[in-house]
């Protein structure tokens, strides 16, 4: 049996929506994981991407630049190849951007690639760095959302490089880079 997400995506954007009252007052952003893919059969939703972001590009068009969303194709920008799921996520992204929104793209880098998972063995920076190109020249995201960041005082000068590498390199106007470090479990 399939689940409909629906109704819980309703349930947080609700729990979410005195946070974005706060955040059209004052400075402050609410940041949300669009980690679901834009478009539905059965609903296309208003602005032709699906409920869910379609939700995402109204409550930019409320509230601006106060709104961050998380964009998450597949664990980062997804397989070139899928040509209708690009052009998918690019008419979403592009919406949300042009409603007032600001869009990272999700890259996973696995604790500074030292940790060891279905998602992250045989992962390298290369491939890391070629998915915030992807970012870049696909979607043309405002930021980047690094996910797994890593902590250890070992890895510092990689994240330094990597941050250094995305901002001169793919993409020096960019708005937002954010490092979440997560929790090894």
């Amino acid at each position: 049996m399939k689940k409909n997400p629906f109704p819980l995506f309703i349930l947080l954007l609700l729990s979410l929506a005195p946070q974005l009252g706060k955040a059209q007052a004052s400075d402050h952003k609410v940041i949300v994981p669009a980690y679901f893919f834009p478009y539905d059969n059965a609903n296309p939703g208003k602005h032709d991407v699906g409920p869910y972001w379609s939700t995402l590009i109204d409550a930019a068009g409320q509230y601006g630049d106060r709104l961050v969303v998380i964009a998450n194709v597949n664990n980062g920008p997804g397989d070139p190849g899928n040509a209708w799921a690009t052009q998918k996520y690019t008419e979403a992204i592009t919406k949300v951007r042009k409603a007032g929104g600001i869009v990272l793209g999700y890259v996973h880098l696995c604790y500074g690639l030292q940790y060891s998972s279905a998602a992250c063995n045989g992962r390298t920076l290369q491939q890391i760095k070629g998915e915030i190109a992807n970012w870049h020249n696909r979607y043309n995201v405002d930021g980047y959302f690094f996910d797994e960041a890593p902590t250890a005082p070992g890895k510092l000068q990689w994240l330094k490089d990597l941050d250094a590498y995305t901002k001169s390199t793919v993409a020096p106007n960019f708005e937002v880079l954010f490092n979440n470090n997560g929790t090894l479990v």
